[in-house]
């Protein structure tokens, strides 16, 4: 007897809990969209959802949105800033530029050392806009010489308000 009471009350208390999310449910979307928007760097959008949502918001999580979103948009301006200064280095040849801001592991040496054997101050240098992920952002850069292409898939990390080059492959 008392199993099936207590058995009964577990039923009753899982049953009666089992609503309590429906409540907020649509409140804790929008701020799981704003949040996915903020990863995903869709800066614009994440600007107009947090302005409708930010008046149900409390005022530290308002102050905590609008700093992620602020330094988003500083990490955005300085990766178009690193891809500019890229594009100059490899328009003028100088690895070493393209050093000091890469992650140097061994595979990056390696890749590195590749380049500097090749003389890309003859090509034209083209970059799509970034893709990113997270903290992550990719970027594909062409240099075209005359009767070839060079394709660079680049990927940035940004850690600490920096980005630096994790990673870079030619395309075959």
């Amino acid at each position: 007897m008392l199993k099936k009471l207590s058995l009964i009350l577990i039923l009753l208390l899982l049953v009666g809990c089992s609503n309590t999310p429906l409540k907020n449910s649509s409140f804790s979307s929008e701020k799981q969209l704003l949040e996915q928007k903020i990863n995903n760097w869709e800066l614009d959008e994440a600007r107009v959802l947090f302005s409708q949502i930010k008046p149900t918001l409390s005022l530290k999580k308002s102050d905590e949105y609008e700093t992620l979103i602020s330094e988003r948009e500083q990490g955005y301006k300085n990766l178009e800033k690193l891809i500019n200064i890229l594009k100059i280095a490899f328009s003028k040849n100088q690895i070493f530029i393209i050093e000091r801001y890469t992650d140097m592991g061994i595979k990056n040496k390696i890749k590195l050392n590749e380049l500097k054997k090749l003389d890309l101050s003859k090509g034209h240098i083209y970059t799509n806009a970034p893709k990113f992920n997270k903290n992550k952002a990719e970027v594909l850069a062409l240099i075209n010489f005359f009767d070839e292409s060079l394709y660079l898939d680049i990927v940035f990390n940004f850690k600490d308000g920096q980005w630096k080059i994790i990673n870079f492959n030619e395309r075959g």
